[in-house]
């Protein structure tokens, strides 16, 4: 191996290693139950700000790291073509049975393959999606996938986005920030100099940007001081 193969190489061990260790954190959350990070209704800045990221079509709608968000729901009813990725079986599990949805299941490569109408959930790594998932994809919802990622896997995150979509894509990104000293993560503090940086190409607009720590007691008894959700229109 030459020498200037082996930083590359320590660079993928390294991000294997935190996939890895990513994607077990996230299993034993669901197995627990300690899933405080699902919201139990849709998202108020996706009914808010999606007709400015989607403003007058349907379209297909890739949903990262969904867990059981009502948010895919909410997509669908609006003649959306949705598809969302998520590891943890017991996630995908649940939202179908409190939607009191039968999907059909078939394996795929790495993946179990929930389809029910206009939803298809791949249910394990995000990672190993391939282009072929996301064909006539247009739109992307980031609710959770991008906080959830500790720093050395976001860009990882983005650059495997980047591969798998088409050209000519929208997303409507929904960050926290707050003082990361303060509190570890997740959900991690994504700054808004990291969104330009890891999405530098194309167009960026701050939508929203909500200071919300009044209503979330759960982030005050952790010692945040502040916390502020903001809401991104990208384009690229």
């Amino acid at each position: 191996m030459g020498a200037e193969q082996a930083p590359l190489l320590h660079s993928y061990l390294e991000n294997y290693r935190y996939r890895s260790m990513d994607l077990d954190f996230w299993q034993n959350r669901w197995q627990r139950g300690e899933i405080a990070f699902h919201l139990p209704r849709v998202h108020p800045k996706l009914v808010s700000c999606w007709p400015t990221v989607c403003p007058d079509s349907v379209s297909t709608v890739f949903v990262p790291l969904c867990g059981k968000s009502l948010d895919l729901s909410w997509l669908l009813q609006r003649g959306h073509t949705v598809i969302a990725v998520e590891s943890s079986e017991l996630a995908v599990q649940a939202f179908f049975a409190e939607q009191n949805w039968q999907p059909t299941i078939e394996k795929q490569g790495g993946f179990l393959v929930y389809r029910h109408q206009a939803l298809t959930l791949y249910c394990g790594d995000y990672f190993a999606l391939t282009p072929a998932c996301l064909a006539n994809c247009e739109r992307v919802y980031d609710r959770a996938a991008l906080i959830a990622l500790p720093p050395v896997l976001r860009s990882a995150y983005v650059k495997h986005l980047c591969q798998l979509l088409p050209a000519s894509v929208s997303m409507l990104l929904i960050t926290l920030v707050y003082q990361q000293a303060e509190m570890a993560g997740p959900p991690f503090s994504v700054m808004a100099d990291e969104v330009a940086e890891l999405f530098p190409a194309g167009d960026r607009t701050l939508l929203v940007d909500h200071e919300i720590l009044e209503h979330e007691p759960r982030f005050r008894s952790k010692g945040l001081t502040s916390l502020h959700e903001q809401a991104w229109s990208l384009q690229w």
